[in-house]
């Protein structure tokens, strides 16, 4: 459902290619090739060496269009934020908190801008969060900092739907920094220490 789907399509194509046996032909390799300046990130410097006058030809760099669709299944969602979302916990000072300190819930999933799209639709699809483009980079974020939408949305529909993989494991400690929060312990030393302590055990500070 992300653009790789193009990548799939072109790499049907040069599959076909070789099921044919066109592959063993000068013609067939060079058809193979033209479809490889279309994947991924194009030709290597070895095939721009062999194949000059393809490489040469600005037609082979544009890639097809394909018409996207996101009908969304909840269960390729869990999938898709299991390879690409994180889930993690910002403390910051604040003036406003008791304690001096505010917890916020923090749910992302970063894709390369091409798939601007996808994020937005997911946006639309969880009732929940915002699009960020990333300023003087490449990529965007999906990404709910909401308590409420985190609460009432996020937390949730993962628990239905579950994340697998180590991220279950980040998941599961966000969740119980999240009932915490719900439970207001956030506002006291006691449960702010807590939620530390659970936080040093999250994301990149996890040892298995």
């Amino acid at each position: 459902m992300t653009k790789k789907k193009v990548d799939y399509y072109l790499f049907k194509r040069g599959v076909k290619i070789i099921q044919s046996g066109r592959h063993r032909s000068l013609e067939g390799i060079e058809e193979i090739v033209k479809i490889r300046a279309k994947l991924n990130w194009g030709l290597t410097e070895k095939l721009i060496a062999s194949f000059p006058k393809i490489a040469a030809l600005e037609s082979v760099k544009v890639r097809p269009l394909i018409e996207e669709t996101y009908d969304f299944n909840p269960y390729w969602v869990a999938g898709f934020v299991s390879a690409e979302g994180n889930f993690f916990v910002d403390i910051i000072t604040s003036s406003t908190m008791k304690s001096g300190y505010q917890v916020i819930l923090v749910t992302k999933i970063t894709q390369h801008v091409k798939d601007e799209q996808l994020l937005k639709n997911l946006v639309t699809y969880l009732k929940c969060g915002i699009y960020y483009k990333r300023p003087k980079e490449n990529a965007g974020d999906f990404l709910c900092k909401s308590l409420s939408e985190n609460l009432n949305i996020v937390l949730p529909f993962f628990q239905k739907y579950p994340i697998l993989g180590t991220k279950s494991l980040d998941f599961q400690d966000w969740s119980l920094i999240a009932h915490l929060i719900k439970d207001r312990a956030h506002l006291t030393t006691e449960g702010l220490n807590e939620i530390r302590e659970i936080k040093s055990r999250m994301n990149t500070k996890r040892i298995l």
